[in-house]
């Protein structure tokens, strides 16, 4: 929906300030020197945390010029880690544009399963396109990490 500058500004707050739950800036550690810091290229978020059941969401944002050099993977990775052994979470959960192949694939490089569809649930460009649910448990996780 079209929103002005001030609304947009004061949702993405209000979503980066969930109490629970966690957001990285992703950044570039190259072409940096000791002046400089490093380029922003997106951001992570563990949000919708819910500790009674251990489960929350994942999600990630990388700019459409850094996309495809593993940053979002990188960054997921990291975040994922933090979520099963620091907040001691069981179990994450993802979704993705089906139609959208590259954040699948990171989902699945991940060990992220893919748990079922939700048709047509956005409206993109024109047309209805189906949601990927996914989700990663603990166990899988730390199965795949000691291989």
């Amino acid at each position: 929906m079209p929103q002005n500058k001030e609304r947009l500004v004061e949702d993405f707050e209000g979503y980066m300030s969930e109490d629970e739950g966690v957001n990285l800036l992703a950044c570039s550690e190259e072409n940096t020197d000791e002046d400089s810091s490093p380029e922003p290229v997106g951001f992570v978020s563990l949000f919708d945390v819910n500790e009674t059941s251990g489960r929350a969401k994942l999600a990630a944002w990388i700019t459409p010029a850094q996309q495809g050099q593993g940053y979002a993977t990188e960054a997921m990775d990291l975040l994922v880690e933090y979520a099963f052994v620091e907040r001691r979470l069981h179990k994450l959960i993802a979704g993705a544009l089906a139609t959208n192949n590259a954040s699948c694939e990171v989902l699945e490089k991940l060990g992220f399963i893919e748990e079922g569809r939700q048709r047509e649930y956005y409206y993109v460009n024109g047309e209805y396109v189906n949601r990927a649910v996914y989700g990663l448990l603990k166990d899988q996780w730390q199965s795949q990490i000691t291989e």
